[in-house]
This record gives structure tokens, sequence and C-alpha cells, in this order.
């Protein structure tokens, strides 16, 4: 482990080097340096392995965005990045994700007002967005959901 790294990072159990300090608002390690604003497991991978390559995602066979160290990242392209986070399941949506504003009881009665006005009307009455209104309508959100649904 590079020094700039040891400096600033807590080194776990599981072997993760933990960045201790800012992060972004989605989670990762960030910092400037040399006057550029770095993802710090961007940063480490190419302290480490040399340039990244055009395009390439830095991804964390670890699955800690503040880790740091080197041995837990690989470049791999976004389609490899989505794989590999569908693998491990990191890919909840719908009901089960966290972000997620309706019900299911929410969505069945979308479904049935649809044709009855404005998708933004109804999205005021769920406290969702026009635009989440029209994915329910369109199946494009909630697939899941929509196919138990269906299935009932």
């Amino acid at each position: 482990m590079l020094p700039y790294f040891e400096e600033r990072t807590a080194e776990q159990e599981n072997g993760c080097r933990t960045w201790s300090l800012s992060q972004s608002t989605s989670g990762y390690g960030i910092c400037t340096y040399k006057n550029k604003r770095w993802y710090t497991h961007r940063l480490s991978f190419k302290m480490h392995n040399g340039d990244l390559l055009p395009g390439m995602h830095i991804c964390h066979s670890c699955d800690n965005k503040l880790c740091v160290n080197p041995k837990h990242l690989f470049q791999g392209t976004p389609k490899d990045n989505e794989k590999d986070k569908i693998s491990k399941k990191r890919n909840v949506r719908g009901l089960a994700s966290h972000y997620s504003k309706l019900t299911l009881q929410q969505i069945r009665m979308i479904l049935a007002l649809k044709g009855s006005g404005p998708a933004g009307h109804v999205g005021k009455l769920f406290g969702v967005s026009q635009q989440t209104i029209s994915r329910v309508w369109r199946g494009a959100t909630y697939k899941d959901e929509l196919h138990s649904l269906i299935d009932e």
C-alpha cells in the first residue's frame, strides 16, 4: 500500500483498506490529488497499476465502496460491472429496494387509474412524479410486481 493511502485508510479484518475521509453522496471515497478530484478506488488502481483504460470502470471484488486495496480492485467494462452486481444480488429493484416509494396496493390503484387522467395528477395523489406513474403504466418499473399482479 502506498503511503498516500496508508495514512488515510484503516485496515479491516477482511483485507479492505477503508478510506476514512471524504465521501461522495453515493458512498465512494473522494479526494483531491495533484489538483484533480478523484474517486479514491480509481486513484488507488491508477497508482498501483498505471493508467486506466478509457471508458472502463474500477470494480470492487469486496463490494466495499470505500475500499482502496488494489488487491480488491479490478478494471471492467460497464457491462462487466453490471454482471458483477447481478451475480452478487446487488441489483435490487421494485418493492425490495429501500428507495421504493410505492406499495403493492398503491401499484394496483395506479394501474386501475390508467386512462383516468394525466400521469402528473395521479402522481400527486401518491406523492411520486409523473415519470414514476408513466413508468408503472408502461410496465417499465416494478416489473416483478406487475408480473405477480397479472398472475393473480
